[in-house]
């Protein structure tokens, strides 16, 4: 089975800001999107999320900053059981995962703003990669991480990915768990 999208477009004030894109993605691949700065890489992340869940299939995104997933008012616990409940899973061990990241420290009662900038985006990764969604779409995962974090996070993506249908990583480098690549420049997406 394939996740087809076709005519993927954006327009921002009455300009296109990213042209007609098709993809196609097979079941089980992780597609990784590199390209420069304001290629178009998260405008077509969000264009394809937006698309997908029109059509009722479901999404979960890892957005490239934690500021657009973690309310500052409310605290880390609070977003936690939302995501839980958004992915309709009440058994995840948060405790094992967040030592897999090396997060375990945290103080959930905290609010975002207590914790640094690389928790928090751990954070916002591991609520994105809970359940079962059709598709697991990461924007820049790693952009606040240190090397040592980075490797954490993609070894605990790798299941996750596994378990959703597609998976599709943003960034501006070579995406790890990536079975293929495809460089965004010039409203083309190529493999």
């Amino acid at each position: 089975m394939k996740l087809t999208v076709s005519g993927l477009r954006a327009v921002l004030s009455g300009q296109t800001i990213l042209h007609p894109t098709s993809l196609s993605i097979a079941t089980g691949d992780r597609i990784g999107l590199v390209g420069s700065s304001g290629s178009g890489k998260s405008t077509l992340c969000h264009a394809l999320i937006d698309d997908l869940r029109a059509r009722g299939h479901s999404v979960s995104h890892g957005p490239q900053s934690p500021d657009e997933a973690l309310d500052p008012l409310r605290s880390m616990a609070l977003h936690w059981r939302e995501a839980e409940r958004a992915s309709g899973v009440a058994d995840v061990d948060r405790a094992a995962l967040f030592s897999a990241l090396g997060i375990e420290s945290g103080d959930m009662r905290k609010r975002p703003w207590g914790w640094s900038r690389g928790m928090q985006q751990c954070v916002v990764m591991a609520m994105a990669l809970i359940g079962t969604p059709d598709l697991i779409a990461l924007d820049e995962p790693t952009s606040a991480l240190a090397p040592v974090g980075r490797g954490s996070l993609y070894g605990f993506a790798r299941p996750a990915f596994a378990r959703a249908q597609y998976g599709d990583d943003v960034n501006h480098s070579r995406p790890r768990p990536c079975r293929a690549a495809g460089h965004k420049a010039d409203g083309d997406v190529r493999r």
